[in-house]
């Protein structure tokens, strides 16, 4: 444990303002941001711009931070000494951490051997460790505390976090962008880089893009430039080592740790509230379901805001439960001759500079260029402006040419607007220097998560965190908390975090940037129904019911049995407890009212309160399971046994699902079949596996404090209607009827949009999602027995949901993105051409997988007629023989009558290996 004084610490939390550190903070301030902003006015990007970037920022943020007296000794506070071990645990996650960069950085340039899933081992391996080495770095510092003798597991937040890492790196990025979210967002982040401007975002041929806020985009440019990605035109899928690139893990990294983010900090906010074992049960759930699961392995807007904003209710939450006089802890820190005192509020000031202050220096530096070229030399000063088009690719059918654009605004300019956004943030951090409060910190923090939620998506983050705070202080009501939330503060970060963007491109674009966001992407979405993609279903207040059974399976109806479920804790947290459900049932409830009245429906729009739903999960599951005192060897046998019949049962009901002549097709390989039908060999596992169960449950330790005949007949009851209500989802995720999707498509449709699409015939998912299915219902089933039943249940049943999340993220989108994407395809482009001399065209296609995948570097037709005639008549003139087309499998009668004259036409991708794209050769 780490060392506390003992002195005492009553004196006045909202100290007066620390005289500001000129001597050391302001040198190091102008200095780091000084070099950061010399770097954002060059001309062209120099090759080692982003680490001295970063490392200038890092300077700069630091002495920010040493300016406004945030390593200084507080009067008031508890004091925690550092243990002598954190030097070596620093270290160790310095070098974890840059090990994990190094490997990603190969696999993104094909520099790594081997198949992917060796790759992907060892990205997981390699996350896994970091965190353990960031939660050792913790304790060490005093953050983190366990009791003598407990393991580093007995912190829930490592085992949840732990847990999701597990299920969701191996096969990240082994597999395609999906079309259309993936690689219309993919594509615009890549033009962020490839036209170096991080304000106005490019849409290949289509221009503009106007549709979303940046933040989503700026974090997968910044995974293209922190893993090498090369983005440039005809780049991206050129490996530097022989071996096959992968941009995908570059795409999605950073969407999964902004995931992580959001799941520790509601983890952390549900623990205070309801106990770690449910907060545990309800973290298993939550990375679990369709809905998190798969759009966290999706480059959408969507996770990011929805990550957002659980960051932001967990902090409110941590807040609520906090005595508004609890001073900061601060932990002492020897660093050299010079003794540090660090505590919460410095994470919550560089959470807020990390944004705030690239954004006033990138806008200060738009009227400011650093030349350096032969005979050049020096900084012009200039108006705004900025480039219109994709560089390297201007030339090309179907993108606009490039030139010098200037804004619609002239005035005021970047560097005056720069100024504005600087001032809000000066006024921010100088009302909060003094502040010595932990439930302001974290009530800030919360804002500034949900000021970034916005910057994502935009309105509705807003609208549900702001309702959903709003509904709980009047139902609670808490009025007097209203005081204590920080609005002011709330309000200036919004300005400094949120209004550079929104502004700049406003006086860039003018009325038609805010038309096409806030007008036909917000308002109309909601109002008018701009988009159709549900003709003939019923889009009532049932749609999303629908939805959300198939995106929280299988623990679909387990937010109810949560919400009923009592206790959620200690008796004496029951109100906190009660508080905290409150506030996840007025986020459901707001959330699905929002979502049900916006006329515009996709499937994934409800993702946002599956967050809320799968939580509630969790105290239901710790009361089924109780208190078992169980040693760490049973506790491992106890895990093994129920993964052999969680493995067993979900194998056996993928073999009685499927019974076909030609034998079962197995999960964990093929077997001999008895009559070549699978129902025998299935019957007899179902059995072993349901024995090995009755013998884990008659062999466990008692769960503990006996529960009262009432609790027992509600948990049955509970049970009973759960266990039913989740086969018969599972039913419809396991048929195919006739005239009707194909069911395993239901969970795909959750993160597209092309609900029409046919289903490729070689993908048979029913068997396998009929075993979860089946055994999510008889472990259900077993909650609604005794005791010691109920126990072994609960801890089956969140074992299995992890398993699903494994599922899910291994082997169901891995082996659908090659028929829903493009990167099979334009790999074999590259491996086939023998020059660039022989161009690729895109034939009848617009869904940026084909610009992605390319860099741009492609001739783009979206609609077939004499340019298209005209483009191959000039092919042939300048005597380029050998042309390579992708389009759809449809269009290929199309595109040979309109090629005219060719000597050869032959397809280079079957539909086995892409049900929808396919590459074709012609000799003309």
């Amino acid at each position: 444990m780490s060392d506390r004084s003992t002195e005492p610490c009553e004196p006045e939390l909202l100290a007066p303002a620390p005289a500001l550190r000129l001597k050391t903070g302001l040198p190091l301030t102008l200095g780091g941001l000084g070099v950061a902003f010399l770097l954002l006015t060059l001309e062209r990007r120099l090759p080692f711009a982003l680490p001295l970037q970063l490392a200038s920022f890092a300077v700069g943020f630091v002495g920010i931070l040493e300016l406004l007296g945030g390593f200084e000794r507080a009067d008031a506070g508890e004091l925690v000494v550092a243990r002598p071990t954190l030097s070596r645990h620093v270290v160790e996650f310095a070098v974890s951490l840059a090990t994990l960069v190094t490997v990603v950085r190969w696999l993104v340039a094909g520099a790594l051997p081997g198949p992917d899933w060796l790759g992907g081992g060892l990205v997981t391996a390699l996350a896994v460790t970091s965190l353990v080495t960031s939660y050792r770095v913790a304790e060490s510092v005093g953050a983190l505390r366990r009791e003598p003798g407990k393991s580093l597991l007995s912190h829930g937040s490592l085992l949840v976090l732990g847990a999701t890492l597990l299920a969701y790196l191996p096969m990240l990025g082994s597999y395609s962008l999906i079309d259309p979210w993936e690689t219309h967002y993919g594509e615009v982040a890549r033009e962020i880089l490839a036209r170096d401007d991080w304000f106005s975002l490019w849409w290949a041929q289509d221009g503009w893009f106007w549709s979303k806020p940046i933040f989503g985009f700026w974090l997968q440019a910044l995974g293209f430039l922190l893993f090498g990605v090369r983005f440039g035109a005809g780049e991206m899928l050129l490996g530097t080592a022989g071996h096959l690139p992968h941009p995908e893990w570059a795409a999605r990294l950073p969407i999964v740790f902004c995931s992580l983010l959001g799941q520790a900090l509601l983890y952390a906010g549900l623990r205070r509230s309801w106990g770690q074992r449910a907060a545990i049960y309800g973290g298993l759930i939550w990375l679990a379901v369709p809905y998190w699961a798969l759009i966290s392995h999706q480059t959408m807007t969507d996770l990011p805001y929805a990550a957002l904003l659980a960051a932001a209710f967990g902090l409110f939450l941590l807040g609520f439960a906090t005595p508004a006089e609890q001073p900061l802890v601060q932990y002492e820190l020897q660093l050299g001759r010079r003794t540090l005192y660090l505590t919460g509020r410095l994470l919550t000031w560089l959470a807020l500079l990390c944004a705030a202050v690239p954004q006033s220096l990138y806008l200060a530096s738009r009227n400011l260029t650093w030349v350096i070229r032969r005979g050049h030399f020096g900084f012009v000063a200039h108006a705004d402006r900025f480039l219109s088009g994709s560089p390297g690719n201007c030339r090309l059918p179907g993108n606009e040419p490039c030139f010098t654009a200037h804004p619609v605004h002239s005035q005021p300019q970047p560097w005056l607007m720069a100024l504005c956004w600087g001032l809000a943030l000066a006024i921010l951090l100088h009302l909060q220097r003094g502040e010595r409060r932990l439930q302001r910190s974290l009530y800030l923090g919360a804002w500034i998560c949900l000021c970034y939620s916005a910057l994502a998506k935009g309105i509705p983050g807003l609208v549900i965190g702001l309702g959903t705070l709003g509904a709980w202080v009047f139902v609670t009501r808490r009025f007097r908390e209203l005081e204590r939330l920080e609005l002011l503060s709330a309000l200036l970060a919004f300005a400094a975090l949120v209004l550079p963007w929104f502004v700049q491109l406003t006086l860039r674009h003018g009325p038609g940037f805010l038309e096409r966001l806030l007008i036909h992407d917000m308002y109309k979405r909601a109002f008018v129904h701009v988009h159709d993609t549900n003709a003939g279903d019923d889009t009532s207040s049932l749609y999303y019911v629908w939805q959300l059974g198939y995106g929280l399976f299988p623990a679909s109806g387990l937010a109810l049995a949560g919400w009923l479920t009592t206790s959620g804790g200690p008796p004496e947290s029951r109100a906190q407890s009660q508080s905290a459900r409150i506030l996840l049932a007025s986020w459901i409830l707001l959330g699905f009212g929002m979502f049900t009245l916006t006329l515009t429906k996709f499937h994934h729009y409800a993702m946002p309160i599956a967050a809320p739903l799968a939580l509630l999960a969790g105290p239901f599951l710790a009361e089924a399971r109780g208190n078992p005192q169980v040693s760490p060897k049973r506790r491992l046998l106890e895990l093994l046994g129920w993964l052999a019949v969680t493995l067993g049962l979900v194998q056996a009901g993928a073999m009685l699902v499927w019974r076909s002549r030609l034998g079962p097709r197995l999960w964990l390989g093929q077997v001999p079949a008895w009559g070549n039908d699978g129902f025998w060999p299935g019957l007899l596992l179902l059995g072993l596996a349901l024995s090995l169960a009755l013998l884990l449950i008659r062999t466990a330790p008692s769960p503990g404090r006996p529960q009262s005949r009432r609790k027992t007949t509600v948990m049955t009851v509970l049970a009973l209607v759960t266990a039913v209500g989740t086969l018969l989802i599972g039913r419809d995720l396991t048929v195919s009827r006739p005239s009707d999707i194909a069911g395993p498509a239901r969970l795909f449709h959750l993160v597209c949009y092309n609900y029409a699409r046919s289903w490729p015939s070689q993908l048979e998912f029913g068997p396998l999602l009929g075993g979860f299915a089946l055994a999510a219902g008889l472990l259900l089933l077993l909650l609604a027995f005794g005791a010691r039943a109920r126990s072994q249940a609960a801890f089956g049943f969140a074992l299995l949901c992890w398993m699903f999340a494994f599922f899910q993220c291994n082997l169901y989108l891995p082996q659908l993105a090659p028929h829903y994407g493009q990167q099979n395809t334009m790999r074999r482009y590259y491996a086939l051409r023998r020059s660039k001399d022989e161009p690729l065209v895109a034939y009848q296609l617009n869904w940026k997988g084909e610009n992605f995948y390319s860099g741009n570097h492609v001739a783009v037709f979206q609609s077939t007629g004499e340019p298209f005639r005209k483009y191959v008549d000039d092919l042939r003139t300048a005597g380029r023989r050998t042309v390579y087309f992708t389009t759809e499998h449809g269009r290929l009668s199309s595109l040979r009558s309109e090629i005219g004259m060719f000597q050869s036409f032959a397809a280079q991708t079957s539909r086995r290996e892409n049900d929808k794209f396919v590459l074709v050769r012609v000799e003309l």
